[in-house]
């Protein structure tokens, strides 16, 4: 036996120095990361590998989950403890409901340790994303509400219409709509309207506000769509489709209304300037300006974000914090803007010169800067998604006049009550 000591300990040296050789292959940590697919999923894509050059002890696993289908997902991995290491969120996705039960990690604790900056942060972003005062969430992007009137200014001087101003009204917008809503080619149908009506969530909570209203109170128990300033929105929004026809309906509208010249306004937000600018038809001119005021004297809507949150069931929490950190850099979030998703929630990359001559960046970033914006308000029970599938559903019967408003309102508020009555 001693004589094969030497082979012994010379075949353990040569696996120590294997060993410390390959040292990120033997202790890789495996991250499993839920996304969103496709909005965001070039932009993560595109800086995997500067991340696994400075973190070569972890490999990511992505689980890609189209939008339409995020939250249901997010309520099935939850349920059966499969949600991973890390989570893209947004308010509209129940994040404050699973933070209510206690499914997600206090993120102070590593940014008190790496003493992460977060100054150049907007602070009402932060401050949205604390839930109890506890932030859960560091937001990456910042969607500064559908706080802008696109035009098309070709059909504007066509028609020899005055262009919008940044300080146009609700009144101004509809007397161009009209001016603006014609039968082109002379066959009694009108074939170019004045705007696209605002019947998406985003811009119908723009109009809400912008009359002073909201779907919920303060308190976030009760329904606030049975009041005067709410109802005036919902007769304001039903009107441009029965009363004064200046926008088609979804069944009449091609696609992409805007781009192809059917309407000549509509309300957008940043997300919106990149699409557009790839399908507008060629020989049209178009521009974004500041929304008109509404009655209330109020220019935006609810703004969101979206962010990283870490489950509380992780087992590779470290290895998250890490992850959230590289993207939150200033070269991914330059990438981020650069790319036309959104404005970042760090307002020195959304004022970075070279962003200041891209169409509708000024005035989107104005409206952060100034604090415009209103954070958009939740429910006491974080049950979101279920108010604003009540809140559609109702509006719906309204604008297409199947039920007269004073009725269709009432319905609407008995159903988001029902909903924010739940635990």
């Amino acid at each position: 036996m001693k004589k094969r000591l030497p082979r012994l300990t010379s075949l353990a040296v040569v696996l120590l120095i294997l060993v410390c050789a390959f040292p990120a292959y033997a202790s890789k940590t495996k991250l499993q990361v839920i996304h969103r697919a496709v909005i965001h999923e070039e932009w993560v894509q595109r800086h995997l590998e500067g991340f696994y050059a400075e973190n070569p002890d972890i490999e990511v696993e992505f689980i890609w989950i189209p939008t339409g289908e995020y939250l249901q997902k997010l309520q099935v991995l939850f349920a059966s403890g499969t949600i991973g290491d890390l989570v893209e969120m947004n308010p509209s996705y129940n994040y404050g409901y699973f933070a209510k039960e206690g499914l997600w990690t206090d993120l102070e604790p590593f940014i008190a340790q790496d003493g992460f900056d977060l100054s150049p942060f907007y602070p009402t972003a932060l401050d949205a994303a604390r839930i109890n005062g506890t932030l859960y969430m560091i937001p990456f992007s910042i969607h500064p509400g559908v706080s802008a009137l696109f035009y098309n200014k070709t059909l504007f001087e066509k028609a020899g219409v005055e262009l919008p101003t940044a300080d146009w009204t609700y009144d101004d917008w509809l007397a161009a709509a009209k001016a603006l809503t014609l039968d082109t080619n002379g066959d009694g149908k009108i074939d170019q309207y004045g705007m696209q009506a605002p019947i998406t969530w985003p811009s119908i909570m723009t109009v809400f506000h912008s009359f002073g209203g909201g779907w919920i109170d303060e308190t976030g128990t009760k329904s606030a769509l049975n009041t005067e300033a709410s109802v005036d929105a919902i007769q304001w929004m039903a009107d441009l489709f029965l009363k004064h026809k200046v926008s088609p309906w979804s069944s009449e509208m091609v696609a992409s209304p805007f781009a192809t010249g059917q309407v000549a306004t509509m309300l957008g937000g940043y997300w919106d300037v990149a699409g557009t600018a790839n399908l507008m038809q060629e020989g049209m001119e178009w521009e974004v300006v500041t929304a008109p005021a509404g009655p209330a004297g109020v220019i935006t809507g609810p703004s969101s974000f979206d962010g990283y949150a870490i489950p509380a069931a992780s087992k590779n929490k470290e290895a998250a914090w890490k992850l959230i950190k590289y993207m939150l850099g200033d070269e991914r979030l330059y990438d981020y803007v650069a790319s036309g998703l959104n404005p970042t929630t760090n307002g020195e990359i959304n004022s970075h010169p070279d962003f200041q001559g891209l169409k509708g960046h000024t005035t989107f970033i104005k409206s952060l800067d100034e604090g415009n914006y209103i954070p958009t308000p939740m429910p006491a029970n974080f049950r979101a998604g279920e108010l604003r599938s009540a809140v559609i559903s109702g509006l719906e019967a309204i604008l297409l006049g199947d039920v007269p408003v004073s009725d269709g309102v009432k319905q609407i508020d008995a159903a988001v009550q029902r909903v924010l009555d739940r635990p």
